[in-house]
């Protein structure tokens, strides 16, 4: 509930170097997940989400966990990663957790596309 009541890096990233936006209509979630890359490291990453508290509080947990990461390390990154470090998501929750981990990898593969040769 912590992470739902007081979220973490929620805000738009204006000068992001990618967007990860990805949704699930059948849970009503969408997610965006902003990074900002410097020297193959996730120098900032926040979030916009819209969603059940589970969503909010595993965007939030998604971007401490990816925050000093290379861009492997962020890629490496699962659900369950993100669900074990809050504690535990109820199964029926799990989708949220999944929604961060995709947004992450979306904006990371998006940076890599533009930036990497």
């Amino acid at each position: 509930m912590d992470y739902f009541q007081h979220p973490r890096n929620q805000e738009k990233l204006v000068d992001a170097d990618a967007i990860g936006d990805v949704g699930n209509p059948v849970c009503s979630s969408l997610i965006k997940v902003y990074i900002k890359v410097k020297d193959n490291i996730l120098e900032q990453v926040t979030f916009e989400a819209f969603g059940s508290p589970a969503t909010i509080a595993s965007a939030g947990k998604l971007t401490e966990l990816a925050q000093g990461q290379t861009l492997e390390q962020g890629l490496a990154i699962t659900n369950q990663d993100i669900a074990d470090s809050l504690g535990g998501v109820p199964e029926e929750k799990m989708t949220c957790a999944v929604l961060s981990a995709d947004a992450l990898h979306a904006a990371i593969k998006q940076y890599q596309d533009k930036f990497v040769k």
